[in-house]
């Protein structure tokens, strides 16, 4: 044997060999690198090869963990979407009352704001794949129910399987698209665009009379 080579081995056992993972770890480094690319390429878009490379681990681990793409995709988007949501519409019922109805409606504003803006990832990727059917519809029901407590607690007057899409359409897009919306530098500060939000809502809220019957 060649000295090079009998050197060469001997760096080779000399190296530190990398900790092993364990299994919660790659599954949570999958799930990331997943949330990551869906986000930005879209489900089509994203093959497991280019997620396992991410994760640093292979398909057939992914295949173990998730037995599909589509297993997959509902893990890293579809469930957290689920679980972010329930949490917040439980924390507005079954009591809604925060002071004034103006006070409540730039809380409901502010939450929902922040909820989106801390995942982004996710709710880029819920745009991103269109998911606006029957997947997501449970969500919706669930933030109906907050409407309708909101509502019934003020006395307010609105349409709430409308109402209640528009709010979280308008609030979501801005929180999801706020580095894309204003010109470089030019952002106005959180507080001041959830201020207006909560503007928005009260007028819609306090402005509009209530219906008659057809």
């Amino acid at each position: 044997m060649r000295s090079t080579d009998v050197m060469t081995a001997e760096a080779a056992r000399a190296r530190p060999k990398r900790p092993k993972r364990t299994t919660e770890e790659v599954r949570r480094r999958v799930l990331d690198s997943a949330e990551e690319l869906f986000a930005a390429r879209g489900y089509s878009g994203t093959t497991t090869k280019e997620i396992a490379r991410r994760a640093a681990t292979t398909e057939a681990q992914i295949f173990r963990a998730f037995t599909s793409k589509e297993n997959l995709f509902n893990a890293a988007i579809l469930s957290p979407f689920e679980t972010f949501m329930a949490r917040f519409a439980d924390e507005w019922l079954p009591d809604p009352a925060r002071g004034t109805p103006q006070e409540a409606l730039r809380e409901f504003a502010e939450d929902l704001y922040t909820l989106v803006s801390e995942h982004r990832q996710v709710f880029t990727a819920i745009v991103a794949n269109g998911l606006v059917g029957p997947q997501i519809q449970p969500v919706f029901h669930r933030l109906e129910a907050v409407s309708n407590a909101i509502r019934d607690e003020y006395g307010l007057h609105w349409d709430t399987p409308i109402a209640a899409r528009a709010i979280v359409a308008m609030i979501s897009t801005m929180a999801t698209f706020e580095d894309l919306l204003y010109p470089e530098n030019q952002r106005p500060d959180r507080a001041r665009i959830v201020d207006e939000l909560a503007r928005i809502l009260v007028g819609a809220a306090g402005l509009l009379p209530p219906r008659t019957a057809p």
